[in-house]
């Protein structure tokens, strides 16, 4: 149960990384527009004086930073019925199995939104995942039935 919480913190910190480095480039290319242009900074105006337009952040860029929230949302999410169940009556193969379906629920998940992006696509998604994580905070709290 807990390599699946694991899982999830390894994806949401690599998307958190190519989202970043995505921005960076982005940056560094408006750095580079603005030493490469040459002239006098009173007679310029906008990029060309050495101040360069603030650029929009590229689909790709956009569709990785919402990725990033949405696994960073899915790993406190597990973490949290992790929590519970832990100090509940502890994993069943049950609780471990959900958690796992909901991590690969959540690759699927991430991936349609890197690859698709559509809201209606990510609304279905989260209302798909919602079921597997209450259940496994029912799961935590059941009554247990001894046997003899």
């Amino acid at each position: 149960m807990w390599a699946a919480v694991f899982a999830l913190l390894i994806v949401w910190t690599f998307l958190l990384i190519l989202a970043d480095s995505m921005k960076q480039r982005r940056l560094s290319r408006m750095t580079a527009i603005s030493l490469l242009s040459p002239g006098d900074p009173t007679t310029l105006i906008g990029a060309e004086a050495g101040h360069p337009e603030p650029q929009e952040a590229t689909q790709e860029e956009t569709r990785l930073i919402v990725a990033a929230g949405s696994a960073r949302d899915a790993f406190l999410m597990l973490l949290a019925a992790t929590l519970v169940t832990t100090a509940g009556y502890g994993a069943t193969p049950a609780t471990v199995t959900l958690a796992w379906l909901y991590t690969v629920f959540v690759l699927v998940w991430i991936f349609t939104i890197l690859f698709d992006g559509s809201p209606v696509v990510c609304i279905l998604m989260e209302i798909l995942a919602i079921p597997l994580i209450l259940s496994m905070f029912t799961l935590a709290f059941r009554e247990q039935t001894r046997r003899p």
